[in-house]
């Protein structure tokens, strides 16, 4: 890869692959991927977002829950690649429990924290984290979709 196209990259991604990630062929994730085992992948993923979402309350908001959501779809994307027959329908991410009538859950909670929006982002962080802590306990890929869910409801927030 050319040091222009590896520029263009890093201004086309919001510097979630920096240009120190690059080699001459290969990014450093191209190599973890290829090196590490599913388990320690998904570690290495889950971890990496759960870092970026953690520093959420530094200056450049915006930036560090795309770089989480970023290495949260690498590891969506590498389990979907290994097991093709496992796919996450919306309503195992938002099922019909949380809905009390016609109103879901998660849009009471918007409608209530909604005027703040540190409540609101603080209430999808932690979630998101337990999420991504428990997934290779509980419900593996179901979880990092559902977190995936809650960090794509922060970013429509904040951009």
């Amino acid at each position: 890869m050319s040091k222009d196209n590896k520029n263009l990259l890093k201004q086309e991604d919001g510097y979630i692959i920096p240009s120190h990630y690059m080699g001459n062929k290969y990014q450093t994730i191209e190599f973890l991927r290829e090196f590490l085992n599913e388990k320690q992948y998904c570690g290495f993923c889950a971890g990496l977002s759960i870092k970026y979402i953690s520093r959420s309350n530094e200056n450049n908001r915006v930036r560090n829950y795309t770089k989480a959501k970023y290495y949260l779809d690498e590891c969506i994307n590498y389990l979907n690649s290994k097991d093709t027959t496992v796919k996450t329908d919306q309503n195992r991410i938002t099922p019909d429990y949380y809905k009390k009538g016609n109103i879901e859950v998660i849009d009471m909670i918007d409608d209530q924290f909604g005027t703040d929006m540190d409540l609101l982002i603080g209430f999808y962080s932690g979630v998101i984290i337990k999420y991504l802590f428990r997934f290779t306990h509980k419900h593996g890929l179901e979880d990092l979709e559902k977190a995936k869910y809650y960090l794509d409801r922060i970013l429509t927030i904040i951009k």
